[in-house]
């Protein structure tokens, strides 16, 4: 027995000192084949692998490897992958035993930077790269050894199939954890930091802790998460059983999507399922979203698809999670580009079912079981305030309905219906029946959704919708979903927009003709090209007028193309009835607003005044014609309208319509191509015949109430008009035009101007009477004005007429637009015809000077005072009585010395003899002689 023993602990001892050398020599052992371990690495995947730390290797009681300073670099030296340290424990002795007992498994400091160049390359296909460089036939080697090895292991585990080992690990940690992703072709970038994620005490059906936090910044679109989890986890060893406790977790969405607000969303309960029993559980779970809370509660059966849940809230602020409307357009851009890829995608890879792949898309909904409950106490939309919202959805048996359906809406009741009849999904067909009333809303929709997969085609069937009184039916669809092609049918019945106001509690309008506005109808026709809108046939009635045209629009580059023809259409009918002020029409100079004329002007004159991107996105060519339009009485023939958009040129290439006799032709044009736009306008009136007009536009107001004018005969008009920039303040500081008018003959009715002359004249001539009634209307022809604008400075530069054949006149004014102020100067000239006549009025007015100046501050006043130069005409009158005061004393001078010098005026010349003829010249020497004295 003593010799057994010394042989026993021999034994022990030699193997005692064995494992104590390996443990010696095996780490020296394995770091000298590092060299040969990155020479490997570097043929296998052509990076360069550098471990610049020790291996650490122990056996026993525990298997653990440590390895540190670990770098995986890129043929071009820049770094891949790297890791800090790792750490891996297994105990032996239960290993043995079929038991894995691990007692940590540890990383840290690891970083990945994964990159894709210009070309869409990534730096790790290297690897793929390298690998496909190797002989075939070493290939061919290893992969029937593979494969024999995969045939083996596959027989074997066909035979030894076993339950999984019993599992017990003390740790699993990663730490301080960094991936980096940059994608060059399209500017993506992501960077996730894990700092910490934790799984401890691991075991088969039995609960273990779990923690988890990670920071992942994403550029496009840019958008930072932070997030933090705590829970439980317990996973049975048949892996059919999982259930979580206790949890906790919490998200802090910052960026884009939350236009850059810090959206706080947090998620606390528990959760179950079971594959075995095939049902999912949520007995209670609450989310938070900021200070909203939503309790949740769910049970999913996967055999009965049965599917029960309940949502119940308190307060939902939607307005603080709405971005804003341009965000809202960019996020619609993006989901469209991703729709488009991800069809293109589907396309490539052969998934696009043809007609040999019928899919039926409705008849999981035949199959649905469902029953879920909505209830919140209040809802904030924009503008809104919705209470008490109950609602309730069930489906069973192919109908899915919304059974209960309770809210209110700023305090009032709402009412809505939904029906989903899927019972005919296998025919792709669903029918849609849904109602809503309440805040003056009245709508039903009913119809059957076709949706063939197969051929690409989706179509509403038999619709029907009702909003208000508004009947719209038809059947669109939409077919081939990579390039859509529309078809079909929309019909809009006839309606009183009177009575679908009225419904809605709007006042209808007031209108000259009371039948305005009581019949409108729509109809047209949809097709299109892949990518094309068409609206085809389009006919619309508006009362007693028709138009017919027809539309398009390119979904691709947003271009919009139409035309529209009418027939007859009076627009003073849709106009409110008339005043007495407003009968007659007045043709002011146009002056901006102020405070004191109509309210204060809030436009800053700084401020942008077109939105000038917007306008260089529009493209646009449409087309409007109408045989006939009466507006303000004026009638108009074959009126042609064109207007074109495109790249921020917009051009009214032609607006041009008959007016009695006369034509009317106008352009535009705003060129908003660069930050400083430009405006050009050109209209002429050519040959408009005043006689035609009716009877109520024969009385013009000009100048500001100044004259009233009723025109007559031929008229012409032209006018130009050109500025630049984007502010009130600089299109007012480069604006340039000119305009000139000609008017062929006329009458100025109640020409007060004309009857203070008359007046005036009477001072000169006491043979003239009263004139106060004589003027009531004064004929006058070929007025002629023109007008150059410069800046805010108009300027009339010349103003002339003839006045009742008797008078010209002439005259100059201005008017500034910013201070509102105007001048106008006239001068009045008898003409040569009147001044020849024999008549009392001529001898009085030959010699008056005639000028009148009009002044005006329209702050103040919209009415111009006018006056007559009182300083020269005082300075005629005073001369005109030392005249007829001369004229006297020269006559009774004559009788004096008539009788004085008892001149024989008898007695003819020729009879006289020298002497009397002396006598008679030294008697008109006296006479002149004393003239000159009272002269």
């Amino acid at each position: 027995m003593n010799r057994t023993l010394k042989i026993l602990i021999g034994l022990v001892l030699f193997i005692l000192i064995l494992l104590g050398g390996l443990v010696v020599a095996l780490p020296s052992l394995v770091n000298d084949f590092k060299p040969e371990i990155e020479r490997v690495v570097q043929e296998q995947t052509g990076m360069t692998l550098s471990l610049k730390g020790d291996i650490g290797i122990s056996l026993f009681p525990i298997l653990g490897v440590e390895i540190g300073e670990v770098n995986l670099s890129l043929p071009e030296g820049d770094p891949f992958a790297a890791v800090d340290s790792l750490r891996i424990a297994v105990a032996i002795i239960p290993l043995m035993s079929g038991q894995l007992q691990v007692d940590k498994v540890m990383l840290e400091g690891a970083r990945l930077d994964a990159r894709k160049d210009a070309k869409g390359r990534g730096n790790w296909e290297i690897i793929a790269e390298t690998q496909a460089k190797r002989k075939s036939g070493a290939e061919s080697a290893d992969a029937s050894k593979a494969e024999d090895s995969a045939n083996a292991d596959g027989e074997t585990a066909k035979t030894t199939a076993s339950p999984l080992p019993d599992l017990d690990i003390a740790l699993i940690r990663v730490a301080n954890t960094e991936v980096n992703y940059q994608d060059e072709s399209t500017g993506q970038a992501v960077k996730l930091q894990l700092e910490d994620m934790a799984l401890e005490s691991l075991r088969w059906d039995e609960y273990f802790p779990v923690s988890l936090r990670y920071q992942l910044d994403n550029q496009k679109p840019a958008v930072a998460l932070k997030h933090t989890l705590e829970t439980e986890l317990k996973i049975s060893r048949d892996l059919k059983q999982f259930a979580l406790r206790d949890l906790n977790t919490a998200l802090d969405v910052t960026g884009e999507p939350t236009h850059q607000k810090t959206v706080h969303v947090t998620l606390a309960g528990n959760a179950e399922a079971d594959l075995n029993r095939q049902k999912i559980s949520i007995p209670a779970m609450t989310l938070g979203l900021d200070d909203t809370r939503i309790k949740t509660t769910l049970d999913y059966d996967l055999a009965s698809q049965q599917l029960n849940a309940s949502l119940a809230g308190t307060t939902l602020d939607v307005n603080a999670y709405l971005p804003p409307a341009a965000l809202a357009d960019a996020a619609t851009d993006t989901k469209a580009q991703k729709v488009k890829a991800a069809k293109t995608a589907s396309a490539a890879s052969g998934t696009a079912a043809g007609p040999s792949g019928e899919r039926h898309p409705f008849k999981p909904l035949k199959t649905l079981n469902v029953a879920i409950t909505l209830t919140f106490e209040k809802v904030l939309l924009p503008g809104h305030v919705i209470e008490n919202v109950d609602l309730a959805l069930t489906g069973k048996d192919g109908i899915l309905s919304l059974s209960k359906s309770n809210l209110v809406m700023d305090g009032e009741k709402l009412a809505a219906t939904l029906k989903i009849d899927a019972r005919q999904a296998e025919k792709d067909r669903l029918g849609i029946e849904a109602g809503f009333k309440g805040l003056k809303l009245d709508t039903t929709l009913k119809t059957n959704l076709l949706a063939n997969l197969s051929q690409e085609k989706v179509q509403l069937d038999d619709l029907a919708v009702t909003v208000n009184k508004v009947h719209v039916s038809g059947n669109p669809g939409v077919k081939n979903f990579q390039a859509p092609q529309v078809f079909g049918a929309l019909k809009v019945a006839e309606f009183s927009p009177r009575e679908v106001m009225t419904t809605f509690g709007v006042e209808p309008p007031v209108t000259a003709n009371p039948q305005a506005l009581t019949k409108v109808s729509f109809a047209t026709q949809l097709s299109g090209e892949p990518n094309l809108l068409a609206l085809d046939d389009i006919q619309i009635l508006l009362d007693k007028t028709r138009f017919s045209g027809k539309a398009s629009f390119d979904l691709k580059s947003q271009a919009l193309k139409g035309s529209l023809a009418g027939d007859s259409i009076v627009l003073d009918d849709y106009l409110p009835p008339p005043s007495p002020e407003s009968k007659e029409a007045g043709l002011p100079v146009p002056v901006p607003p102020s405070e004191s004329a109509g309210g204060k002007d809030s436009r800053d004159p700084n401020a942008p005044l077109l939105p000038l991107e917007t306008l260089r996105g529009l493209n646009a060519d449409l087309r409007f014609t109408l045989k006939q339009l009466v507006f303000r009485e004026y009638q108009t023939e074959n009126m042609e309208i064109a207007l074109t958009a495109k790249d921020g040129l917009i051009q009214l290439t032609k607006a041009n319509a008959a007016l009695y006799d006369g034509t009317l032709v106008t352009k535009a044009t705003v060129d908003a191509r660069t930050d400083q736009p430009t405006y050009a306008f050109n209209t002429k009136l050519a040959n408009v015949n005043a006689d035609k007009f009716p009877k109520s536009l024969s009385r013009q107001e000009f100048l500001f109430g100044l004259l009233k004018v009723q025109p007559q005969g031929k008229i012409n008009l032209g006018a130009d008009y050109q500025s630049q920039g984007n502010t009130l303040s600089s299109v007012v500081d480069n604006a340039k035009a000119n305009m000139d008018l000609y008017l062929e003959k006329g009458a100025i009715e109640e020409l007060k101007t004309l009857t203070k002359l008359y007046q005036l004249a009477a001072q000169f001539n006491e043979k003239v009477t009263d004139p106060s009634n004589l003027v009531a209307s004064t004929p006058f022809k070929d007025l002629k004005t023109d007008f150059t604008l410069e800046g805010s400075k108009l300027k009339q530069n010349q103003y002339s007429l003839q006045l009742n054949k008797d008078a010209d006149v002439q005259g100059s004014g201005s008017v500034d637009l910013l201070k509102r102020t105007l001048k106008y100067d006239f001068r009045l000239k008898p003409t040569e015809a009147f001044v020849q006549k024999d008549n009392k009025w001529a001898t009085a007015l030959v010699d008056i000077p005639l000028n009148y100046t009009c002044t005006a501050d329209l702050n103040q006043s919209k009415i111009p005072s006018c006056g007559v130069d009182n300083s020269s005409i005082e300075k005629a009158v005073k001369a005109h009585a030392e005249q007829k005061l001369k004229a006297k004393a020269s006559e009774k001078l004559d009788t004096l010395l008539e009788k004085k010098l008892n001149t024989d005026s008898a007695k003819p010349e020729e009879e006289k003899t020298d002497k009397e003829k002396q006598r008679d010249a030294l008697k008109d020497a006296g006479k002149n002689l004393l003239k000159g004295l009272l002269n």
